[in-house]
């Protein structure tokens, strides 16, 4: 796999240039990494760079160590969501082809608008239309993009819902511009 750090290489920084602690492709991976490993919030984030310094060097540059947590929300806050998208999706294209076309779910997040779509009122005899959106870089075959979805679904039933019930992961709502 190629470095990730060349995906956001063409991510405009918008932070002041004499303000600039740390670089901004740093501060992504980071975020990344800790995500990934289980951060749900900015003090998290920070805390897992803390926490993985060391290991973090052996990559990174870190010239002003871990950012806080607050540098995290500023930053993400202050990028331009578009950008951002591309450069994700430039990494997550990357580590696919590594995959060999395995499927790997990722657990998207719950909006407004949907939220309320997701109530089945068993009570009251109501049947309910739900709308599901994935996105996938499958070619268009009914029976495997039918497999994928029950592997996605196996995987919401199976841990999701102690995750978004259980410990209130979808309550999160991140406000301040572009950071949630």
């Amino acid at each position: 796999m190629e470095n990730p750090l060349k995906c956001f290489a063409e991510l405009r920084d918008p932070r002041v240039e004499r303000d600039r602690e740390h670089l901004l492709e740093e501060i992504l991976v980071v975020a990344i990494a800790a995500v990934l490993s289980g951060a749900e919030s900015w003090n998290d984030i920070a805390e897992y760079g803390e926490d993985k310094r060391e290991w973090l060097k052996t990559f990174l540059s870190l010239p002003s160590g871990i950012p806080s947590h607050d540098t995290f929300s500023r930053v993400f806050a202050a990028l331009d969501p578009e950008e951002m998208e591309k450069g994700f999706g430039a990494w997550v294209s990357s580590i696919a082809k590594l995959t060999a076309g395995d499927v790997i779910a990722i657990d998207g997040k719950a909006c407004a608008a949907h939220a309320r779509l997701a109530r089945r009122h068993s009570s009251t005899g109501k049947i309910e239309r739900k709308i599901r959106y994935y996105i996938t870089s499958l070619r268009a075959d009914a029976a495997r993009l039918n497999s994928v979805v029950r592997q996605h679904w196996g995987i919401e039933n199976k841990l999701h819902w102690m995750l978004d019930v259980g410990f209130g992961e979808d309550l999160d709502r991140k406000r301040a511009g572009h950071a949630a």
